[in-house]
């Protein structure tokens, strides 16, 4: 007889080794026969967390039946607002509301597949900038000059609060924006031919300012108070004067006014089709590009560092050849990171799967990234990732990745607090992808997606809990002279509040052996405990609940399956087997050739 018990999950799921060889600890008795045999690993956890060592089912989703139909472009948050746009328009609600509002004015392609969003600032610079001229021995877009707006109650009159510019990649980008009553306003930024500002008689001081251009492009970042915009045709990078993020005329002549539009100062990384720009860690925008590269883009402020309109340059450095498909699949992570990564990286999703790299420390090896998805590698084989079709957030402690996997679209699960890989959320979406995540993290917690069927869905927004199911490691005794026979499945359950039913399903040899399925009541609790708080499990059930199999076939190993509702939580498993001799019939057993 031998029993295997599991007393531990903090080893989260492992689909990378044999499911016969996941960490163990072991015990002896006398005679060296195994009889304690301790995982803190399991095969596949769908639905569940194993952050507090036990697994405990997440809540359901909540589809938002009240979101305007049509075409889900992008979904944001704005402080405690929900930003939504559908087919063209624009919607706003309070994080507490459930109806929509449109946005007045705001019009924007019903067709392209998704919007760019950025929030920006308000801006920190206010002069009147003059490129110095040829006639002082510099050339005219060495530098630039500057004078200070010093009157103060002539402030500019766009772009001076903080908003949330949207591009579409087609038509003149829109600025949203709460005005001073804390309403939701729209307006279309200028074009080039647009900016303009006048001085009074002496040149000096500001009378009217409308300094305001901003680029039609595609990907947006605000970075080091720059604002960059990748270009409609995914080949160049404009930037906005510093400081001035819906400023775009960089290039000014030298008595003050416009010399150029973005594109006469624009940067390139010398690859094109740019897929992704975003500010990192380690004051440096990682630019992904050409389908096989991601760079490091800084920028250069050495001594006597060349300037073009009085504006710093940049340098490029290459990361590694690995390419991030979507701005929407990039986030950082900080934790232990124990599956091989190091506290402060930073993740992308790849045409492969999952990539890291620790921005701080540009490392460049391609082959030390895939250490970070080792253990999930195995869900992508065969499967292409596509841009619109995939997505990350940090929320609640957890990365969470949309990816399509051999299992279909699904939700990758890391515990950013254990470092481990903790489950495959399957039921939140529905074998749809998510083009977009957003969440509220303020006074709530509240994760919002768009799908690709079109649907905005609260994530685990429901007040029911989904399945649970877990694979736990095949139990086996690696000695391939040995077989055993499961007898007996027994499991603790904790944090019971409900009734709910558990099934027990026994795999031999990777086929279905047997099957049990059981019902636990959980009545009313009326001795309840009226002293002070000791823990909200006080008053909850615990179970424990044998499953036998006395007619379970023998094999050389056996692994058990099970599945439960009501939210209550798995604790400790413990599967008691028989030793038996290997029975192979005849046909089975190698034969000698002789030649």
């Amino acid at each position: 007889m031998s029993e295997f018990k599991q007393t531990s999950f903090s080893g989260g799921l492992n689909l990378l080794l044999d499911d016969t060889r996941l960490p163990v600890s072991l015990k002896y008795k006398e005679g060296d026969s195994p009889y304690d045999i301790t995982y803190n690993q399991y095969r596949i956890g769908r639905n569940i967390r194993t952050r507090f060592d036990v697994c405990t089912p997440v809540k359901a989703p909540a589809e938002d039946k009240f979101a305007p139909a049509g075409l889900k472009q992008a979904i944001l948050t704005f402080g405690n607002f929900v930003i939504l746009f559908v087919a063209g328009k624009g919607y706003w609600r309070y994080k507490t509301q459930i109806s929509w509002t449109q946005i007045v004015g705001f019009s924007m392609s019903a067709t392209a597949p998704r919007y760019w969003t950025v929030v920006v600032p308000l801006y920190t610079t206010n002069y009147v900038r003059f490129a110095i001229p040829t006639d002082t021995g510099k050339p005219a877009d060495a530098a630039a000059g500057i004078k200070k707006q010093e009157a103060g109650n002539v402030a500019g009159t766009l772009g001076n609060v903080s908003g949330l510019l949207v591009q579409d990649g087609i038509n003149q980008p829109q600025f949203i924006y709460l005005d001073s009553n804390n309403v939701v306003q729209c307006r279309t930024t200028q074009t080039y031919s647009q900016w303009d500002f006048t001085l009074d008689g002496g040149g000096t001081v500001l009378v009217t300012d409308n300094r305001e251009y901003v680029p039609v492009g595609t990907f947006m970042e605000w970075f080091n108070g720059i604002l960059f915009i990748v270009a409609p045709d995914s080949t160049q990078i404009y930037r906005s004067v510093s400081g001035r993020p819906l400023d775009f005329v960089v290039n000014v002549a030298p008595n003050g006014t416009k010399g150029g539009d973005a594109s006469t100062v624009a940067y390139s990384v010398g690859v094109s089709g740019i897929t992704a720009i975003r500010a990192m860690p380690g004051n440096s925008l990682l630019v992904a590009a050409g389908g096989s590269a991601c760079f490091s883009v800084t920028l250069n402020q050495t001594p006597n560092a060349p300037t073009l309109f009085g504006e710093y340059t940049f340098n490029r450095a290459l990361l590694f050849n690995s390419n991030c498909i979507t701005e929407r699949g990039i986030i950082d992570i900080s934790g232990p990171l124990s599956q091989g990564g190091s506290a402060g990286d930073s993740v992308f999703i790849d045409a492969n799967g999952l990539r890291s790299f620790n921005a701080i420390e540009y490392l460049q090896n391609e082959g030390r990234n895939s250490v970070f998805s080792s253990v999930i590698q195995s869900l992508f084989n065969g499967v292409v990732q596509q841009n619109n079709l995939c997505a990350a957030i940090n929320f609640d402690n957890y990365a969470i990745f949309s990816v399509n996997t051999v299992m279909g679209y699904v939700l990758v699960i890391y515990d950013t607090i254990t470092g481990n890989y903790t489950a495959i959320d399957s039921d939140q979406i529905g074998n749809n992808a998510v083009k977009q995540f957003a969440a509220i993290q303020i006074d709530s917690l509240n994760l919002y997606a768009i799908t690709s069927d079109d649907r905005v869905i609260q994530v685990f927004g429901s007040t029911e809990a989904l399945q649970g199911i877990i694979r736990l490691g095949a139990v086996c005794t690696q000695d391939p002279k040995k077989e055993i026979k499961v007898t007996n499945v027994r499991a603790i359950f904790t944090n019971i509040t409900q009734d709910f039913s558990i099934t027990c399903s026994i795999f031999t040899n990777n086929r279905l052996d047997g099957e049990i399925t059981t019902k636990i009541a959980c009545p009313p609790y009326t001795d309840g405990y009226t002293g002070e708080s000791i823990g909200s499990d006080v008053g909850t059930q615990t179970n424990s609940i044998v499953f036998p199999f006395p007619n379970a076939s023998q094999g050389w190993k056996c692994f058990p399956v099970i599945t439960w509702t009501g939210g209550a939580s798995l604790a400790s498993v413990s599967i008691s087997t028989q030793d038996a001799t290997p029975m192979q019939p005849p046909m089975t057993q190698g034969v000698v050739q002789q030649t």
